[in-house]
């Protein structure tokens, strides 16, 4: 189950926050550590079938990338698609020990930012509807608009 969310207003990024910079990068990195963290991660065609994919959307739609960088490495990330004036924030994530320090909350103020200077009218992003990102993304200024589920039906 999922909701769509629109962002209706951008949160201010927090300058006393000294991780609220995100930064416009190849975060190819830190997406593939990410994948591998989820429970998912273990099996490495899985992986490779995922970083392709996302090679793929990259291909077709103009792709921002942005990370976050901590320890002198890149732990943080998230994307923002842009096609006839609509941005959508996907693949947001940030490595495990490095949560509850705002990185997330920086990268995604940073896609908002950008969509909006890259003249998109509306900037939209996919939340699981069960899950807590969902009330982060409330904070940041996005509300639910529509709700929807897939199914997947084993052979």
């Amino acid at each position: 189950r999922f909701v769509l969310m629109v962002n209706r207003e951008l949160a201010r990024p927090d300058a006393s926050r000294p991780d609220s910079r995100g930064r416009r990068t190849d975060a190819s990195t830190a997406y593939a550590e990410a994948i591998r963290h989820e429970p998912h991660g273990r099996d490495e065609l899985l992986v490779q079938q995922l970083l392709e994919h996302r090679r793929l959307i990259q291909r077709a739609v103009p792709t921002r990338l942005f990370a976050a960088l901590a320890e002198g490495r890149l732990v943080s990330h998230c994307e923002l698609y842009s096609a006839g004036g609509v941005g959508q924030v996907e693949n947001v994530a940030t490595l495990p020990a490095f949560r509850g320090r705002g990185l997330a909350t920086a990268l995604v103020e940073c896609a908002v930012s950008e969509s909006r200077a890259g003249g998109n009218e509306l900037t939209f992003l996919v939340a699981g509807a069960d899950d807590w990102p969902k009330l982060l993304y409330e904070k940041l200024g996005f509300e639910i608009v529509g709700r929807y589920a897939r199914y997947l039906r084993r052979l």
